[in-house]
């Protein structure tokens, strides 16, 4: 409903993986029928290198069991041609893509996305670091590295420095509870995403392409860590403890950016005016 005033841009579903002809099919509908529509959420998730089984270890979101293995070999759509065919498709109706993926996928994910400059790209929920709070009553909480799996984090990082490097790349700075479980409780906790936020905003993707978000739905717990935790912060709650988080060098501007104008530049939004987010 486009009276809707409180509605100023729409992602919506589409399988890329169908023939080229229905995706264009689909899209174009969707351009025509609804001007809010502004890009195309399809979720990725396969959290290792098995792709041939559906199981929760692999597929770390439940829209994932859809994949179509029996007609394309694999589960993780990143590499199946007819995904990157129909991915291709977005940049005739100048839509977006909003990206949710595992770590071990984010450098297979860079590698396509290189190909399509014309399709940007938000990276959904920091890139999905998974649970990195395992150590965190361990070592030094100066040295993230102490706190977490290496491996996890080493795979993260070089994916997340893969994408940053394209700029038609951006990253959403949201479910964190899904990468350090209670985050919000300990001081630990905020200390080590403090150090994650840093290399995001600061090194890889710069303040102009990262967007805070909320990804607000069901309850607190499951909008911050998709059930990892049984509690998240409130949606005024989150917001304030990003602010406090981000890095101290970081503007008035490019705080604005974070929390209001990059959202808008990347969806196509009217840019609002503000008077800061402190």
């Amino acid at each position: 409903n486009e009276s809707c005033g409180t509605v100023q841009s729409i992602v919506a579903s589409c399988d890329l993986t169908r023939p080229v002809d229905q995706v264009h099919s689909t899209l174009s509908a969707m351009k025509q029928q609804c001007s809010m529509v502004q890009g195309i959420r399809w979720i990725l998730d396969v959290a290792h290198d098995n792709d041939q089984e559906v199981i929760p270890d692999t597929v770390t979101h439940v829209a994932c069991k859809r994949h179509d293995l029996q007609s394309f070999g694999t589960i993780d759509y990143l590499k199946v041609p007819a995904f990157e065919a129909g991915f291709a498709c977005l940049a005739e109706y100048n839509f977006s893509f909003d990206l949710q993926c595992a770590p071990n996928q984010l450098k297979r994910a860079a590698v396509l996305m290189e190909k399509h400059p014309n399709v940007p790209v938000s990276i959904d929920h920091m890139g999905k670091l998974r649970s990195i709070d395992n150590a965190l009553d361990e070592g030094d909480s100066d040295d993230p590295a102490t706190f977490m799996n290496n491996e996890q984090l080493r795979v993260w990082k070089e994916g997340m420095q893969a994408m940053g490097e394209l700029p038609h790349i951006y990253c959403k700075l949201s479910m964190l509870g899904y990468v350090i479980p209670g985050w919000h409780n300990t001081q630990k906790g905020q200390d080590l995403m403090k150090q994650l936020l840093s290399w995001v905003v600061l090194d890889w993707f710069g303040p102009k392409r990262c967007i805070a978000a909320l990804n607000w739905h069901v309850n607190a717990e499951v909008s911050d860590s998709d059930g990892e935790s049984s509690s998240g912060p409130s949606p005024v709650q989150y917001i304030q403890l990003l602010s406090q988080l981000l890095p101290p060098e970081m503007n008035q501007e490019q705080r604005d950016d974070i929390f209001a104008y990059n959202a808008c530049r990347f969806y196509k939004v009217p840019i609002p005016q503000l008077g800061g987010a402190n």
